[in-house]
């Protein structure tokens, strides 16, 4: 019975493990055959776009993640796809450290004109994130906005909040092919997966409880 049972148990855990690696690589392929950046409509330019800062690396600054994100935005910016950049994430209020102003700098040192850059220092999760950065495009009168992040935290983005997204915002995520810096199927698999497991709990978790928390780890 005892050994039914195991069988029973490791034969599930195979199951889950194929399902979720097949999940994988279904939505894997269809980032690599989403919209070529040189397909963008520069006809239909956009007044701004709002880029979500991931994380600091160890030594404090931006991780490699935001970089892919930010490298993409502008390259729209300078395309003239896009007139505007709204950046938001990364407040650590504690440490003193504001990732959506880390942007900011960068940008400006990509000789983006800071007229056309606007961030915000409050938000700490991807919900708030959305929330701050469509308050900054409302306050300006925008109505046509790119969301830019990777494709795994968009699909995330348009599953838990599709009721705050008007009609005229865009999803647009970087190439995961050729991303830069480049990306690995690894790094693409963990995306995935952390992105996945985050939605997850946003579902099961009652929303004020997972708000509190994510405020006490990045605090």
């Amino acid at each position: 019975m005892k050994k039914k049972l195991f069988k029973i148990f490791l034969f599930s855990i195979l199951l889950f493990c194929v399902i979720v690696l097949g999940n994988f690589f279904w939505h894997f392929q269809q980032c690599l055959s989403y919209i070529e950046l040189e397909k963008f409509n520069n006809s239909s330019s956009y007044e701004a776009a709002i880029v979500f800062y991931s994380d600091f690396n160890q030594q404090g600054t931006m991780d490699i993640e935001t970089l892919r994100r930010l490298n993409f935005a502008i390259q729209l910016y300078q395309n003239k796809s896009i007139h505007n950049l709204i950046f938001v994430g990364g407040a650590r209020p504690n440490q003193e450290k504001y990732g959506s102003f880390c942007m900011y700098e960068y940008a400006a040192e990509q000789k983006v004109n800071k007229e056309h850059i606007y961030y915000e220092t409050v938000s700490q999760d991807t919900i708030f994130n959305f929330l701050e950065g469509k308050k900054i495009a409302e306050q300006n009168n925008w109505d046509n906005i790119v969301i830019i992040s990777s494709y795994f935290q968009l699909k995330r983005i348009e599953s838990i909040l599709k009721e705050e997204i008007p009609s005229t915002y865009i999803s647009l995520h970087y190439p995961e092919n050729k991303a830069n810096p480049s990306k690995s199927l690894l790094n693409s698999y963990y995306d995935y997966f952390y992105n996945g497991l985050s939605k997850i709990l946003y579902i099961l978790v009652p929303k004020n409880f997972y708000r509190t928390l994510v405020k006490k780890i990045r605090h």
